[in-house]
């Protein structure tokens, strides 16, 4: 079950396409959305090599008030446009979440950004992040972070927000523990969708990899359809053209199927949907 969405963000504007991947979700699994906006402490801020640490001496206390007000700017009107947001959807604001009868949020924020967002990812059935560097202020890093050490399924929105992410869902298949997890997690959504298509990049001395996820998949009343792809180009490149040509609206992905080092060197499948995709990617790692 999905009853808990969070949706990590910093700085002082919000990707309308994460908040509507969340919100198609929540949509979905009458789930509640939490946004956990994280506050860089100014400390962390002045070290930035984009900030210019003049203030010296005695200066420094008061360069760091003004640094902290400009914080505390972008914090309320982030938590004034997530607002906005909620009511324009109708999304009822609660203070504290309860048994989900329909779709709630709830602000929170800290200070302390690693240990409070690991703290908040356990804590939560699906993490929805936009593009990394791109959405939301999360670094890379932070998206990466986000992916190996929850434990939690990751959903990348895409590039734009989707009128659905329940018409037609596309599971990328290898025979990996990541994309068991991958897939498992995503059993509330795929059981949602009006199609499901699974897709395996045939290679030479690859056996019949499909049927048996098939058969799992109807034994939790969803009818798959197997789809067998010759290699065309990268493995990410050929799973995205399928993807692309079966109109998927979701895409199931198992992260990190090769040795991490070889997927920050080459790029690898994980990396290119991270990075390229159009539609929101699942991911479980």
């Amino acid at each position: 079950m999905i009853k808990s969405v969070l949706v990590p963000a910093t700085g002082q504007t919000f990707d309308d396409a994460v908040m509507e991947t969340a919100l198609r979700v929540a949509q979905v699994t009458t789930a509640h959305i939490e946004l956990c906006y994280l506050r860089t402490p100014s400390w962390e801020v002045m070290d930035t090599p984009g900030y210019n640490a003049w203030a010296v001496g005695a200066a420094v206390a008061p360069a760091l008030a003004q640094l902290d007000a400009r914080i505390e700017q972008e914090c309320g009107q982030a938590r004034a446009r997530f607002a906005e947001i909620c009511r324009r959807k109708g999304v009822a604001l609660v203070e504290q979440a309860s048994v989900a009868t329909c779709i709630t949020a709830s602000w929170s924020e800290t200070r302390e950004q690693r240990d409070a967002l690991a703290y908040h990812t356990h804590c939560a059935d699906l993490i929805v992040v936009g593009r990394p560097g791109r959405s939301n202020g999360l670094t890379r890093a932070q998206v990466d972070a986000i992916l190996l050490q929850s434990g939690r399924p990751l959903l990348i929105a895409g590039s734009m927000a989707r009128s659905s992410i329940s018409g037609t869902v596309f599971v990328c298949w290898k025979e990996t523990p990541e994309a068991a997890r991958a897939i498992s997690a995503a059993l509330p959504l795929l059981q949602a969708a009006r199609r499901v298509v699974i897709a395996h990049v045939s290679e030479a001395a690859d056996p019949m990899p499909l049927g048996g996820v098939v058969r799992y998949l109807a034994r939790h009343g969803i009818d798959a359809e197997a789809r067998l792809l010759p290699r065309r180009g990268s493995i990410a490149d050929t799973l995205s053209a399928a993807a692309d040509a079966h109109q998927a609206d979701l895409v199931v992905l198992g992260a990190f199927g090769h040795s991490r080092a070889r997927e920050r060197v080459f790029g690898g499948c994980t990396r290119g949907f991270l990075d390229e995709a159009r539609v929101p990617v699942l991911m479980m790692q």
